[in-house]
């Protein structure tokens, strides 16, 4: 079964075509799996060096050299066999493969409930117990006849919002290159909705499974993506469970990964290309912020935007090019990042003004001209040349809570007078920030 998730168009560089596509795989390490494996045929694990961490009351830690960890069962657990044998179990393992980097939302060396690893097809049956009771082992699919598996694939499996991902950042010549792997869910038990973390990046382009194929289909699947590198590209594999056990979720095998050259590219017409899309951007995030009445921040993302053609002009060779394309990221990154805080600086001025109007504490002076100064920051009114509205904005809500406790620690309390302190309080209303109500003379109202 074959799956085309995104193709890039190569017309868009003015791209030819090669009479003859390339295998150029060896530029992705270890692409196979099928050195480096967490468990041998037999099921023996890598010798470890260290196990007398607890993971819990039912897990120590065995941790390797290179840092590959497996959950291995107490004597004091509560768990038993129901055929009186010591408990063998794997309660989790996350292993380490030669070529990639594994991430995961958990903290070294914690691996319960997470089994994230590679493996080899030819593993023996119920050699790898994964339930305390030894009424549960890790399964492999058959050898896949649709490519050539080689020794070892990639087993991705987890429970009870466990995640990890395996990574790896390819350097390669620029060119068009289509990328090639397959997945299959191996659990015909399936009922949890896993998230999918599979990946692939290319400079501005983010490729996804969207169909959902690469966590569901439950025969090996095929995908695709074709894309133009500059220099490097990064692809991630992984998922995260659903808020439940592991017996739900999706067990994905991912293997036969394929890199192949089908054209050539000139990396200076896509970095102008990449660099017009970011002017472009420009106009749109600039528009954003004028229409939330942000005026020094529209005015300087505007001014910037039609800086870029010149730092893109100034750049005479590729590496001083791709030295602009980077500044360029870094600025229209701080730009986004100032766009998405917008509501929650709008947030704390309606905060501030609600103190200003309802309260008369001893620092009101000092608070006055402090929310006046936050409030420059919105209206574009600071003082002074090439003012980075951006930063300002990025830290105006700190700002504006630094306010707000020292206007309340002005307070001067009495007995028939108290000091409200309850900004000292992270979230009374057990509500975000943005959505908490502000009090009206005697009523609270909440936000829209």
């Amino acid at each position: 079964m074959k799956r085309i998730l995104l193709l890039v168009g190569s017309v868009l560089f003015g791209l030819s075509s090669f009479a003859q596509e390339e295998d150029v795989t060896h530029y992705i390490q270890n692409a196979g799996f099928d050195e480096d494996l967490t468990f041998q045929v037999d099921g023996a694990m890598k010798e470890a060096v260290s196990t007398t961490t607890s993971l819990s009351d039912r897990s120590w830690a065995y941790i390797a050299a290179d840092s590959t960890v497996y959950a291995r069962p107490k004597t004091t657990s509560g768990q038993n066999r129901p055929d009186g044998r010591k408990l063998e179990a794997v309660n989790g393992f996350k292993g380490r493969v030669n070529g990639w980097t594994m991430e995961s939302n958990s903290d070294f060396p914690k691996c319960e409930w997470t089994y994230f690893g590679s493996v080899p097809y030819d593993l023996q049956s119920q050699s790898v117990p994964i339930a305390d009771d030894g009424t549960t082992y890790l399964e492999v699919p058959a050898r896949p006849t649709e490519f050539d598996g080689g020794v070892g694939f990639v087993y991705l499996r987890a429970g009870w919002t466990n995640s990890a991902i395996y990574k790896q950042v390819v350097k390669l010549p620029c060119a068009v290159y289509r990328l090639e792997y397959w997945t299959i869910n191996i659990n015909p038990n399936t009922s949890a909705v896993a998230a999918d973390l599979t990946q692939i990046q290319c400079r501005k382009e983010v490729f996804k499974d969207e169909e959902g194929t690469g966590l569901n289909a439950q025969e090996w699947t095929k995908h695709e993506f074709e894309f133009t590198p500059t220099a490097e590209f990064t692809m991630q594999f992984g998922y995260q469970a659903a808020n439940s056990g592991s017996g739900g979720q999706p067990i994905v095998a991912l293997d036969g990964i394929k890199l192949y050259k089908i054209g050539e590219a000139d990396p200076m017409e896509i970095l102008r290309s990449d660099i017009n899309d970011l002017s472009a951007e420009c106009e749109e995030l600039s528009g954003q912020a004028a229409g939330n009445s942000f005026d020094g921040l529209a005015d300087q993302i505007s001014d910037y935007a039609m800086e870029i053609q010149d730092l893109a002009d100034a750049a005479e060779n590729q590496a001083e090019l791709e030295a602009a394309m980077r500044t360029i990221s870094a600025q229209v990154a701080q730009f986004r990042e100032a766009i998405n805080v917008m509501k929650s600086v709008e947030s704390m001025l309606t905060k501030m003004d609600d103190l200003l109007t309802n309260t008369d504490f001893e620092g009101k002076a000092d608070f006055e001209a402090a929310y006046k100064k936050i409030l420059s920051y919105r209206e574009g009114t600071v003082d002074g040349e090439n003012v980075d509205y951006a930063a300002l904005i990025l830290g105006a809500v700190e700002e504006a809570n630094q306010a707000i406790l020292a206007y309340y620690m002005s307070q001067k309390g009495s007995l028939d007078n108290p000091a409200n302190f309850t900004i000292l309080i992270k979230h009374p209303w057990f509500i975000n920030t943005e959505a908490e109500p502000v009090l009206a003379g005697d009523t609270w109202e909440f936000p829209l």
